[in-house]
């Protein structure tokens, strides 16, 4: 909510002024995914494309973590076994990513806002 509020008082030059940073910040984040997905694939012994899908995911969050394996495994499987097998094979992977990635970004976060309670 404190977000939402502090919105209806921003001005377009202040969107402007953040549009370049929160670009370059973004296209940093992709690549550093990729990089790190690359070699958490090397390491894991997986595809490098799901060692990214997986880093990608991470940035979604739950209720994301859960539809993104439903939809493609309806959209690449052929028939109902073949979804069922997709979805049972990436769901997993995909909710402990984007679990594990919450639960440590919420304690870290936390770390930093006690001291501004004290």
């Amino acid at each position: 909510m404190v977000i939402f509020s502090n919105l209806a008082a921003t001005t377009p030059n202040q969107v402007l002024l953040v549009i370049l940073p929160l670009i370059v910040f973004m296209v940093l984040g992709v690549l550093g995914i990729i990089l790190v997905g690359f070699l958490a694939a090397k390491t894991f012994k997986m595809s490098p494309y799901l060692a990214i899908s997986i880093g990608i995911s991470c940035t979604f969050g739950f209720p994301t973590t859960m539809f993104l394996p439903k939809e493609v495994a309806q959209s690449i499987g052929h028939n109902m076994d073949e979804k069922v097998g997709i979805e049972n094979y990436l769901l997993p992977k995909m909710l402990v990513a984007g679990l594990v990635t919450v639960t440590i970004s919420s304690v870290i976060l936390a770390g930093i806002a006690v001291n501004y309670l004290v």
